[in-house]
This record gives C-alpha cells, sequence and structure tokens, in this order.
C-alpha cells in the first residue's frame, strides 16, 4: 500500500539569519508482518530515516532547533529562522517535551565517520541555564554543551574568521536542580571521543572551560588530559575590573591580556598580589578576579 507523507527539512546553509529548507513529499510502501499472535503495519523507509509515527519534522531539522535553544534563542527568534515553514511556540515546545529532557538525554549535531587525530583534541564544555515552556508551564532546565575539535582548519580558515576542524557537537538537558555526576558524565564524553575519532587513546587531551569547579574536576576523569582556562571568559573576568573606559587603567588590562595569551600565569598573579582597589564594588570583583586565576 503506498502513501504519501510530508516532512520539514532544514539545509545546513545559513542566509539572512535563516535557514534555507524545504518541505520533503515522499511515497512510501507499507508492509504487512506477523508478529507473534497479530498482524502489524510497519513503513521500512521511515525506519531507514528515523522517522517516528506522525513524525512532520525531520531529526535533522529538530536537532537544529534544538541547538537554538541551546545558544539561548528566545522561541520567537527560533520561529524567525525558519519563515516558510508554519511554526508555533507550541511546536517548539513539542519538541522540548518529546526529547523527554527530564533525563539524561544527548542530541548529536554531527554523525560522521571517525578521522583520526593529527595531535590534540580539544574539548570545550559549558553550562547554560534557560526557561522553557513544557506542557504549557515555565521550567527551568540547564544545557551542558560539548564542543570537540582537533585546532584550526588552515584551509578554511580565513583572516577574519577562524574554522574549527573535525568539529563536533554533544548536548544534553536536564532539570535544573537535577545532579549531575562528573565522573559518569566524563565516562560519556570518553565514548563519544571514541565514536567521533579513531586515535582518541595516542594524543594530547585539553580540556577547556570557563573555571567552575567542576570543570576543573573533568580533567581528574581523564589521566592524559590538561585543563586549560577558556580564553574569552578570562580576558572577559580581566576587563571587569580593569575597565577599558578608564585611562588608569586600561594599560593593566593590556598587560595581562597580552601576558595571558602568552601563557605567563605566574606574572599574572605577581600583578594582581600587588594592586589593589578601593571601593566596595572594584574590591568584590577584583577579589573575584583573584580567586579565578
Amino acid at each position: 500500500m503506498k502513501k504519501k507523507s510530508r516532512l520539514y527539512s532544514s539545509w545546513n546553509k545559513k542566509t539572512n539569519n535563516s535557514y534555507n529548507f524545504s518541505n520533503l513529499t515522499y511515497s512510501r510502501h507499507r508492509y504487512r508482518h506477523w508478529d507473534k499472535d497479530q498482524y502489524k503495519y510497519v513503513y521500512l523507509s521511515d525506519l531507514s530515516l528515523g522517522i517516528e509515527k506522525y513524525q512532520r519534522i525531520t531529526n535533522h531539522l529538530q536537532v537544529k532547533i534544538l541547538s537554538l535553544i541551546a545558544e539561548g534563542k528566545p522561541y520567537q527568534d527560533i520561529l524567525d529562522c525558519f519563515p516558510n515553514v508554519n511554526f508555533h511556540c507550541q511546536t517548539i515546545s513539542n519538541i522540548i517535551d518529546r526529547a523527554k529532557i527530564s533525563s539524561f538525554q544527548t542530541s548529536m549535531l554531527y554523525q560522521t565517520k571517525r578521522v583520526n587525530i593529527d595531535k590534540y583534541l580539544y574539548i570545550n564544555v559549558d553550562d547554560t541555564f534557560l526557561t522553557f515552556r513544557e506542557k504549557k508551564q515555565k521550567k527551568k532546565y540547564r544545557i551542558r554543551v560539548v564542543l570537540f575539535h582537533t585546532g584550526y582548519d588552515w584551509k578554511k580558515s580565513t583572516k577574519n574568521k577562524k574554522v574549527l576542524k573535525n568539529k563536533r557537537i554533544y548536548f544534553f538537558l536536564v532539570k535544573q536542580n537535577s545532579k549531575i555526576d562528573t565522573a559518569e558524565f566524563m565516562e560519556d564524553v570518553y565514548s563519544l571521543a571514541k565514536d567521533f575519532y579513531l586515535n582518541v587513546d595516542q594524543v594530547k587531551v585539553i580540556i577547556a572551560g570557563d573555571g567552575a569547579p567542576w570543570i576543573r574536576e573533568c580533567q581528574k576523569y581523564w589521566p592524559s588530559s590538561i585543563y586549560v582556562l577558556d580564553k574569552f571568559h578570562a580576558i572577559r573576568k580581566i576587563r571587569n575590573v580593569y575597565s577599558l573606559n578608564s585611562s588608569n587603567l586600561q594599560p593593566t588590562y593590556q598587560l595581562l591580556k597580552n601576558l595571558f595569551n602568552q601563557g605567563n600565569y605566574h606574572k599574572i598573579m605577581t600583578i594582581l598580589e600587588n594592586n589593589s582597589f578601593k571601593e566596595p564594588i572594584k574590591v568584590l570583583k577584583f577579589n573575584n578576579l583573584k580567586g579565578y586565576f
């Protein structure tokens, strides 16, 4: 028996802050088979594509939407990314609901063949907290994002834009008050790395993050790895204390930034130990900065 099915699907190409997409209509055969004590019906094309019953949005597009959620985009902004699809905020809520985000679930943005790592495997990890609408109720969730890559792809990079090589992304969502066991989390990260790359155990692994205690702890569960403080967060912390609007503080900011880029952390700490502030808010930020390093 033939039956037509329509799906909303997206391409990878992005233009003018919106994603190209198309409606996909295809014919499929319904097969009847005997299962234990009764006949059942199945669409083999759906099984091959990984499409659930009554599903009208491809898994690729669902992951695209979930990735936008992980970036912190509001529902309306996500709708604007797909202007020619008849989406509603409820559609996004349904996608979140179907993802069963109350439990440990993962989403792969890249499912490609495993590749060899030249020298280093970089693993960037971070958490963000967002409020979603699930079953018409607002609930807070933690999104943990893990970015794997093997450095810059110099063939694709330009002067103004660096492109990461062999990039893979993994993320999952849990209720905000749910505790994530770091040891179990790192077991999953290691397993994912083995799925993505061929020679994980033969290269140097660098774990980078914003300095949160759980990120520093990750290195303990991957003995051959080292932890590196993420540059973006570190420079932002320095800028919060040594404001660029102050002519007196700007030279110190530039010096600390250069020292960080050079990896001279001992010199940074020496400068911080010899500095002081009087304003209460500055004292608070300054003490936070020293504790951060």
